[in-house]
C-alpha cells in the first residue's frame, strides 16, 4: 500500500516582453502548443467548446527518446491574470503522483512577469524520487516558460 502524498513544492518567474493577454492567449492556445513547446509531439482535446475551467487535453512529448503523455485539466483561470492547472499521474505516463501549476500573470516594464507556482505530490515511497528529480523537472519546466515567451515575444513583433 502506498504511502500518504508528500507535497513538494518550487516557483519559476520569468519575464515576457509581450502584453499579458498574449501571454495568456497562447497558455490557452492548446493546438498551438506544438508552435513553441519543446519535444512536442502532438496534443488531444478531450473535451469541446471554448476553452476553460473543466477543459482537459492529452499532451504528448518526447522525453528522454521514449513518448510520454499527461493529462491536464484547467481547475481555474482569470483572463490575463490567473491560470490554474492539475495533471492526474495516474492517467499518465508516469502512472503515479498528482501534479499542480498555477501560473500569475502580472503586467510589468511594457511586458509581463509570469510566476509559476509548482508542486508535486507523490506517495511517501516516491518522495525521495522526486526530490531528486526535482531539478530536472524544474529545468524542463523552465525551458518550457522560455520557449512560450520567445513565441509570443515573436507574434507580438509581427
Amino acid at each position: 500500500m502506498q504511502g500518504a502524498l508528500v507535497a513538494i513544492t518550487y516557483t519559476l518567474n520569468h519575464h515576457v516582453n509581450a502584453p499579458p493577454e498574449a501571454v495568456f492567449a497562447a497558455m490557452l492556445d492548446i493546438e498551438g502548443f506544438g508552435a513553441w513547446m519543446e519535444n512536442f509531439v502532438r496534443v488531444e482535446r478531450l473535451d469541446e467548446g471554448e476553452v476553460g475551467p473543466g477543459s482537459s487535453w492529452r499532451e504528448v512529448r518526447n522525453i528522454m527518446g521514449r513518448e510520454g503523455a499527461e493529462v491536464f485539466e484547467i481547475r481555474a483561470l482569470e483572463p490575463g491574470r490567473r491560470l490554474e492547472l492539475y495533471v492526474d499521474g495516474k492517467k499518465g505516463t508516469t502512472g503515479r503522483g498528482e501534479y499542480h501549476y498555477v501560473y500569475e500573470l502580472e503586467e510589468r516594464e511594457g511586458g509581463t512577469d509570469v510566476r509559476l507556482l509548482g508542486g508535486m505530490e507523490m506517495g511517501a515511497v516516491f518522495n525521495l524520487f522526486a526530490r531528486l528529480m526535482l531539478p530536472m523537472f524544474k529545468k524542463m519546466v523552465r525551458k518550457d516558460l522560455e520557449s512560450l515567451a520567445r513565441h509570443v515575444e515573436r507574434k507580438e513583433q509581427t
